[in-house]
C-alpha cells in the first residue's frame, strides 16, 4: 500500500488550518457579543442618579469614602461614584439579572442543543447561532431606549440560547477536520479566540464609550463582526473535508488515512448510576462551578469594579480588562504544551499532572483575589492589575487540570459526562449573578471585598478537594463487560475475573490520557479508544 505523505498543518494553503483560523475568528466575535454589556452597561447607567436613588445621597459616600483618599474623590460630582455619563436608571437587581440572562437562556439552550448537533450539519448550526448573537446585538440599543428592562432581558436570554449551540458545533468540526496528533493544537488555537476577543474587545468598547458615538455602537460592533465573519465562513468552510471542494487531493487523502474518528460515542448504555456516585466525578463538578463563578466575574464585573471601586477611566478600564488575557494566551500555550511533553516522556503520570495542574491553578486564582482585598485602592489601581496579571498565569493551567480529567474518566461515555459538567459549569455561571446582586447592594469597596473573598476562598478550597478525588485514571464503571479482553484465568472465579479484566483495561487506557482540551466533546483519548474498538 502506498504511503500517504505528511499534510503539514501550518502552512496558509493547509485547509484545516484556514478552518480552525476562522473557527478561532468566530469565537472571538461571539465571547464579544456576550461580553459587551460588561463594557456597555458601565456607559450606559447613570450612576450618580442610582446612587442618590439607594442611598439619599449619604450612605454610598460614607461607605466609599471609608476606602477612598480625598485626591480620589476630588473630582468627583459625588464622592465616592465614578459617572461615565449615561442616562438609564436600572436597580442593582435588574442590573444582574441583565448579567444572568445569557447564562440563564444556556440551561434550555444546552439542553437542545446536546439533541440537535447530533442531527445537523455543524457548519450550518455555527452559521445560524452566530446569526442570531449579530441580530441580538443589533436589536440591543433601540431595544434599551424605547422599551426598557424587558426588552433588553429578552435579548439577552435568546443570546444565551444562541451561544450554547455554538461549543458543540465547534467541537464537531474540530473533530472532523483534525487528526488525533492535531487536536490538541486545534483546541489551543481555537481558545485563542476567547483571549483575542477579551483582548480587544474591551479596548474599544472603552474608546467608542467615551467617542461622540456612544455605547450604543459597542452592540453595533460586536454585531458588525459577527456579521463580516458569517459571510467569509459561509463560502469558505464545510463540515468536513470529504464535503470541501477548496481541499488538496494530498491533504484530503491524509486526513482520510489520519481521521478515523468522529465525534459520536459508541452506542451503548450510559453507566448513570457509576457516574452520579462517583467520587472524581464530584471533584469536576466543583471545579466546573468554581471556574465559572471566577471566569464570569472577571469578564463580566471586572469592569463594574474598576468604575465603582478603582475609580478607573472609561479608556484605562477597557486596558486594564484586556492586558492579563495576554498572559493568560502565552502560558496556555506554554504549559499545555509543557505537560503533555511530560507526560509523554513519562516524567509524570496523567493522574498527578491533573491534579498538580488543578491545585496550583485554583490556588493561584484564589490567593490572588485575596490578595486584592488588601492592596486595591484607587490611588495605585495598577497594583490589581499586577496581581491579576499573576493570577492569569495561574488561571492557565485550569485545561490540564479538570478538563484533562474530564475527558479520562470515561473515554466511551464523554459527551455523556460532559453533558453533565456542563450543567454545573452554568450553575457557576448563574449564581456569580446572583451572588453579586446579594452581597453589593450598593457598589461599596467593603461589598466588592466580601465578593472577592468569597470567590478566592472556594477557589482555594476547590483545589484542594481536587488534590484529594480528582484522577485521570479511566474508572471501572466505565469499562464494558463485552469489550473487556479475556483473561485466561481458570482458577478465579466469574466475579474475579471480570474485576480484573476492568482494572487491567482501565490502567491500559489511562495510559493513552496525554492530551485534551476544555472541549466537552471526544478528544485525543476519545478517538483512541474508538479506533481501538474497531480494531477490536
Amino acid at each position: 500500500m502506498d504511503v500517504v505523505p505528511e499534510s503539514p498543518l501550518f502552512h496558509p494553503k493547509t485547509r484545516r488550518l484556514q478552518i480552525v483560523v476562522l473557527i478561532m475568528i468566530g469565537f472571538s466575535t461571539m465571547v464579544f457579543s456576550r461580553a459587551n454589556i460588561a463594557y456597555s452597561l458601565p456607559c450606559m447607567l447613570n450612576s450618580t442618579a442610582i446612587s442618590l436613588m439607594l442611598n439619599n445621597g449619604t450612605e454610598k459616600a460614607a461607605l466609599s469614602q471609608q476606602s477612598m483618599s480625598g485626591a480620589c474623590a476630588s473630582n468627583l460630582a459625588i464622592p465616592g461614584v465614578i459617572d461615565y455619563g449615561g442616562s438609564i436608571i436600572w436597580s442593582q437587581g435588574e442590573q444582574g439579572l441583565l448579567f444572568a440572562g445569557a447564562f440563564i437562556g444556556a440551561v434550555p439552550g444546552v439542553l437542545i442543543a446536546t439533541w440537535y448537533i447530533s442531527r445537523a450539519s455543524c457548519h450550518h448550526t455555527l452559521t445560524v447561532a452566530i446569526f442570531v448573537l449579530a441580530l441580538s446585538s443589533v436589536l440591543f440599543p433601540k431595544s434599551v431606549l424605547i422599551v426598557g428592562f424587558p426588552a433588553a432581558f429578552a435579548l439577552r436570554l435568546v443570546l444565551g440560547v444562541a451561544e450554547s449551540f455554538v461549543h458543540p458545533a465547534v467541537c464537531g468540526l474540530l473533530a472532523s477536520w483534525f487528526p488525533i496528533n492535531e487536536r490538541s493544537t486545534a483546541i489551543s488555537l481555537q481558545n485563542t479566540g476567547v483571549i483575542l476577543g477579551m483582548l480587544f474587545g474591551p479596548p474599544l468598547a472603552g474608546y467608542l464609550c467615551k467617542s461622540t458615538l456612544g455605547w450604543p455602537w459597542i452592540s453595533y460592533a460586536a454585531a458588525f463582526g459577527c456579521i463580516g465573519w458569517l459571510f467569509i465562513w459561509w463560502f469558505l468552510a464545510s463540515d468536513s473535508p470529504q464535503t470541501d471542494k477548496r481541499i488538496s487531493q494530498e491533504e484530503r487523502r491524509y486526513l482520510a488515512e489520519n481521521n478515523n474518528s468522529t465525534p459520536v460515542q459508541k452506542k451503548s448504555s450510559v453507566p448513570w448510576k457509576g457516574i452520579w456516585t462517583s467520587a472524581p466525578f464530584w471533584a469536576i463538578n466543583l471545579a466546573q462551578f468554581t471556574i465559572n463563578i471566577y471566569a464570569t466575574f472577571s469578564q463580566i464585573y471586572l469592569p463594574t469594579y474598576y468604575k465603582e471601586v478603582l475609580m478607573l477611566s472609561v479608556t484605562t478600564n477597557g486596558y486594564f480588562v484586556a492586558i492579563p488575557y495576554i498572559i493568560n494566551g502565552v502560558v496556555n500555550f506554554a504549559y499545555s504544551f509543557g505537560i503533555d511533553a511530560m507526560k509523554r516522556r513519562g516524567k509524570i503520570t496523567p493522574t498527578t499532572a491533573v491534579k498538580v495542574s488543578q491545585f496550583m491553578a485554583n490556588l493561584g486564582t484564589g490567593l490572588g483575589m485575596i490578595s486584592i482585598i488588601f492592596f486595591a485602592n484607587c490611588q495605585n489601581p495598577e497594583y490589581v492589575l499586577v496581581i491579576l496579571c499573576v493570577s492569569s498565569i495561574f488561571l492557565a493551567m485550569f485545561s490540564s487540570g479538570m478538563f484533562t480529567s474530564m475527558l479520562s474518566l470515561a473515554p466511551q461515555h464523554t459527551a455523556s459526562l460532559a453533558g453533565s459538567t456542563v450543567f454545573f459549569a452554568i450553575l457557576g455561571r448563574i449564581a456569580c449573578p446572583i451572588l453579586i446582586t446579594l452581597l453589593r447592594p450598593t457598589g461599596s469597596a467593603a461589598e466588592w471585598n466580601r465578593i472577592i473573598l468569597f470567590i478566592g476562598g472556594i477557589s482555594i478550597a476547590t483545589g484542594f478537594v481536587f488534590a484529594i478525588f480528582g484522577t485521570a485514571d479511566v474508572q471501572p464503571w466505565a469499562i464494558e463487560d463485552d469489550e473487556v479482553e479475556d483473561i485466561e484465568s481458570p482458577e478465579k472465579d466469574p466475579k474475579t475475573k471480570l474485576i480484573d479484566k476492568k482494572k487491567k483495561k482501565a490502567q491500559k487506557l489511562s495510559m493513552m490520557a496525554l492530551s485534551s482540551g476544555p472541549c466537552g466533546y471526544p478528544s485525543e483519548l476519545t478517538t483512541s479508544i474508538m479506533s481501538i474498538d474497531r480494531k477490536n
